[in-house]
């Protein structure tokens, strides 16, 4: 089985070679998941979360692996903001996505993905580093 995209660490043993989005503002794929692809050694390439769209129709993508910040108690589940649009180019494409995540990410006091609160971040993550404005002001 050949991995392509991925936004989460999947089974080296399965994976050729794997894509992985840089997650921002926070950046977490590009600090986080390359690193750890890095590290076991999968050969992997960082792309730019807006470019999703256009590597599914450049490239054979044979599946799709998200983590989830949380699950609701109907399978329902809830990532980072670009997971979303993943998952409908994935649709888009008829190529299988899977959600792997850990038992503790399921939340069975809410009954469906609407009820769960999605983390609104601050502004300042996108328009600055550090102190220095990098985008003009909205």
């Amino acid at each position: 089985m050949k991995i392509n995209f991925c936004e989460c660490k999947f089974f080296p043993d399965f994976a050729e070679h794997v894509f992985c989005t840089e997650t921002r503002p926070y950046n977490q794929g590009a600090r986080l998941t390359a690193y750890e692809f890095v590290h076991d050694k999968i050969p992997a390439t960082l792309v730019l979360d807006s470019m999703v769209a256009s590597l599914f129709k450049s490239r054979k993508i044979a599946a799709v692996v998200v983590g989830a910040d949380r699950v609701a108690s109907n399978g329902d589940t809830a990532n980072k903001i670009g997971t979303y649009q993943i998952a409908v180019v994935a649709k888009h494409h008829a190529v299988p996505f899977y959600v792997a995540a850990p038992s503790t990410s399921i939340d069975f006091e809410i009954s469906e993905g609407d009820r769960i609160e999605i983390e609104q971040r601050p502004d300042r993550e996108m328009t600055h580093i550090g102190e220095h404005r990098i985008a003009a002001p909205a």
